[in-house]
């Protein structure tokens, strides 16, 4: 596994499988407290709810674009045939 860089030089790079992994886990645990808490009766502090969310995808989002571990995406030249189900 290589090693996680961070820094303008990663940017159109990928993130680190593990960074993604993490992000989709923390955003799915996070949506799920904000629907718990609202569910419980904390309407009066949805404000406050959205604005950690809004933080926490800018924060989490920001370091997807500079964190790097040397992968790159490899376009791909081939084509997938799709066949007809309508023999």
């Amino acid at each position: 596994m290589a090693k996680t860089k961070f820094g303008k030089s990663q940017i159109n790079k990928p993130a680190p499988l593990w960074f993604r992994k993490f992000k989709k886990i923390w955003s799915n645990c996070e949506n799920l407290a904000i629907v718990i808490l609202l569910g419980m009766g904390y309407q009066q502090d949805s404000l406050l709810m959205l604005l950690i969310k809004t933080i926490s995808n800018f924060i989490l989002e920001n370091l997807e674009v500079l964190l790097g571990n040397g992968q790159y995406y490899v376009p791909s030249n081939e084509t997938i045939e799709q066949s007809d189900s309508k023999k």
